[in-house]
């Protein structure tokens, strides 16, 4: 409330809109696809939003940091297509709805807006439960903290959830050994048993295979 902008606007009855309900606009009218989780947001958005942009689509882009590739952290597109990195840390996401949710893992985080993991769970699933009938969830099944949520959920929206691992092989799309070097990793990718190429990372960590297959 001290913040000199905000005293300004107020002394103006010019109206203050939270982030939230300025990115639940951008989300509201294009085709949505956001990135939520503990780990692995930025990144996450950032090779999803690349994908678009190399395809053409021109994408609206909106990421908590900035892209090397894109030399900015958000573009206003004139495509179908709005990628955005939703920050569970304040509990804000419980107000957003999206077509596709990417989340890359849950858990205990932001103990100053968090009472423990179960209320993390809790608030993601009512972001959940706001997507449309046509909504798509796309998971990390190896992670324990989504497995957790998967049975808070009812059984229609696990039917609506595309799965990816590294471990699980019940999962939608696996890897298929994985060759981790300093400055990336090489790996193979299956959907559903068929294979769908081999990858070159140049970002390195098993983490980043993880972040690379939720974009795929």
């Amino acid at each position: 409330e001290e913040n000199p902008e905000i005293q300004a606007a107020r002394e103006r009855h010019i109206p203050i809109i939270h982030r939230s309900e300025v990115l639940n606009y951008l989300l509201q009218t294009s085709r949505s696809i956001s990135i939520t989780g503990t780990h692995g947001k930025t990144t996450t958005s950032a090779l999803t939003s690349l994908i678009l942009v190399e395809q053409g689509l021109d994408p609206t882009v909106v990421i908590g940091g900035e892209v090397p590739q894109l030399g900015t952290n958000a573009l206003a597109g004139r495509g179908e297509f709005t990628v955005a990195e939703v920050d569970e840390s304040d509990q804000s996401l419980r107000h957003l709805s999206t077509e596709v949710a990417i989340i890359t893992n849950l858990e205990v985080d932001h103990l100053d807006h968090y009472k423990g993991l179960d209320e993390i769970l809790e608030a993601v699933a009512e972001f959940i439960s706001h997507q449309p009938e046509h909504g798509r969830m796309v998971v990390n099944l190896d992670d324990p903290g989504i497995q957790l949520l998967l049975q808070r959920l009812p059984e229609a929206r696990r039917q609506r959830c595309v799965s990816f691992a590294l471990e699980n092989k019940n999962a939608d799309y696996c890897v298929v050994s994985p060759e981790l070097k300093e400055t990336g990793s090489h790996f193979e990718v299956l959907h559903q048993g068929l294979s769908l190429g081999h990858f070159e990372l140049n970002i390195p960590g098993t983490h980043n295979i993880y972040n690379a297959l939720a974009a795929l």
